[in-house]
């Protein structure tokens, strides 16, 4: 007797919780991102030798193609108007 109240209590829950409202799902994007902002980064440029020189400006390049790729992230994140903390020093950028 138990297992059977115990099967209808069941059933009449599972029942109910599929007779609810269907959840609203979130507005999508009307418009997608540009391209330029969903692109995958550059590949890293490797040094052109191991002299000092060399190794310093592709520190350099390897340096500046980061922060282009965070540009990029934080340009996404802005079209997608989310803000968030690590992307005011770039507000500015062009």
């Amino acid at each position: 007797m138990r297992l059977l109240t115990l099967l209808i209590a069941a059933c009449c829950l599972l029942n109910g919780c599929a007779a609810g409202p269907t959840p609203m799902p979130g507005e999508p994007i009307k418009v997608p991102p540009p391209a330029n902002l969903t692109a995958p980064p550059q590949p890293l440029p490797p040094p052109a030798s191991g002299q000092m020189r060399d190794l310093e400006s592709n520190h350099r390049e390897t340096a500046r193609a980061y922060h282009q790729l965070a540009l990029q992230m934080c340009n996404l994140l802005s079209f997608l108007e989310i803000n968030h903390d690590e992307c005011k020093p770039w507000a500015n950028s062009p």
